[in-house]
């Protein structure tokens, strides 16, 4: 039952952002805020944050929901031990990006096309819909997201997200 409400949940925020105008988000703040509290105490984190990273037009809440899928993901990868890399810099004059890296085994080679699609998974107990929520978050912003390699074992996973969205 916990497994179909966790579904449930997931499938009524896809898609979706809040009702209302987007407001400034300050992307160093956000990656300072969840490198303290969406990691558990046995992982550590190194942030980097370009000063000059500019604020972005969005909506908070999703983007934090995004990334802290993200963060957790990583953290069930490294079996709860480790360092996470938070970075973010400019990106040109109108964007930003974000890294997140992680030293768990990597994403198998089967699931790397598909990775982003709902229903896919690689964990006996997912529900293939968070990293397809996290894609839909990031695009809603104007912003792409893929995966890469990190070198030495780990997944990277790399945002970038416009200054304000072009419609």
């Amino acid at each position: 039952s916990a497994r179909l409400e966790q579904l449930a949940r997931e499938f009524t925020e896809m898609g979706r952002l809040p009702e209302g105008p987007a407001a400034e988000v300050d992307l160093g703040e956000l990656l300072s805020e969840l490198s303290r509290t969406a990691l558990p105490t046995a992982i550590t984190s190194s942030i980097t944050i370009d000063a000059a990273t500019p604020r972005i037009t969005g909506h908070y809440e999703p983007l934090r929901r995004a990334l802290s899928n993200l963060l957790r993901n990583a953290t069930e990868a490294m079996n709860g031990q480790g360092e996470v890399g938070l970075a973010c810099r400019p990106l040109g004059e109108n964007g930003a990006e974000i890294r997140i890296v992680d030293h768990g085994p990597g994403v198998p080679e089967v699931l790397r096309e598909r990775l982003f699609d709902a229903y896919v998974t690689g964990k006996a107990d997912g529900t293939g819909l968070g990293l397809a929520l996290v894609k839909q978050t990031i695009e809603a912003h104007g912003g792409r997201i893929w995966h890469e390699t990190t070198p030495g074992g780990g997944a990277t996973f790399v945002i970038t997200l416009p200054r304000r969205r072009v419609k």
